[in-house]
């Protein structure tokens, strides 16, 4: 007992070693991810644009309380799986994309084979299998920045937004596996 009483600061700091760098770790790894809620494809010319809306974290300074805010990343490539491989890159995060709701498709793409350039989102086994297409009139990047005024828990839930706008629409939406 007493050699506890005695080394009993010296446990405590042995036990908070092992401990202490997992949290930072865990930290980190929130840090360097960018969640990713929906994407937009449209066809320039000969090369596609994706463009991803996105949660970007913010800290905020005074109370230390994490906050977030809507941006867009876009980017141009021979391919849609281009475009995402380099909006992962560009951005210096992880893209994380299992919270990806929703894919609208400009009126360009259209004229190209559809299947094939969503061929990315079915194959990739972090995406869910829920995944809501909307075609739209004009530029998908057009419309997919009109969420960027949205509170941030509307934006991540936009599939359940649009299920419902449906009914008042005169629009068709459907989800990736039926458009196969």
């Amino acid at each position: 007992m007493k050699l506890v009483r005695r080394y009993s600061i010296l446990i405590i700091l042995i036990i908070l070693a092992f401990f202490f760098p997992y949290s930072l770790k865990n930290h980190a790894k929130l840090t360097m991810r960018v969640i990713i809620t929906g994407f937009a494809i449209d066809k320039n010319e000969d090369k596609y644009e994706v463009t991803a809306q996105a949660i970007i974290p913010t800290i905020s300074s005074g109370s230390g309380a994490g906050q977030s805010k809507i941006d867009f990343i876009s980017e141009e490539g021979n391919s849609v799986s281009d475009c995402i491989n380099s909006i992962a890159h560009n951005i210096g995060k992880i893209a994380a994309l299992s919270h990806v709701t929703f894919i609208v498709v400009g009126e360009g793409v259209l004229s190209e084979n559809i299947v094939g350039q969503l061929d990315f989102f079915v194959r990739n086994d972090k995406l869910p299998d829920s995944l809501l297409v909307l075609i739209c009139d004009g530029r998908a990047k057009d419309t997919i920045k009109k969420t960027k005024d949205f509170d941030v828990s509307v934006a991540i839930n936009m599939q359940q937004v649009f299920l419902d706008k449906e009914e008042n629409m005169n629009g068709i939406m459907t989800t990736l596996i039926d458009v196969f």
